[in-house]
C-alpha cells in the first residue's frame, strides 16, 4: 500500500481520491471504475483494520478558478 500522502511526524495518511459527488469517475471507463472504488473501500476496511488515522480528500471539494 502506497498512500498519496504519509505525514510521518504526526503518523496521518492522506488519500485523495478523483471522485465526483455521485461516487463516479468520469476520467476513467466503467472497468476502471468499479476497480478504482474497489480500491477505496479496501484502504477504507486496511485503516480501520489498523486503527490508522487516515484523511480523505475528493475532486468536487476543489472549486477551479479561471
Amino acid at each position: 500500500y502506497t498512500p498519496d500522502f504519509y505525514l510521518t511526524d504526526y503518523g496521518i495518511y492522506i488519500e485523495h481520491y478523483g471522485i465526483d459527488r455521485n461516487n463516479h469517475t468520469p476520467q476513467y471507463t466503467k472497468e476502471e471504475e468499479v476497480k478504482y472504488l474497489e480500491g477505496i473501500d479496501w484502504k477504507r476496511k486496511t485503516h480501520l483494520e489498523n486503527n490508522t488515522k487516515c484523511i480523505e480528500t475528493y475532486s468536487y471539494e476543489f472549486i477551479y478558478l479561471k
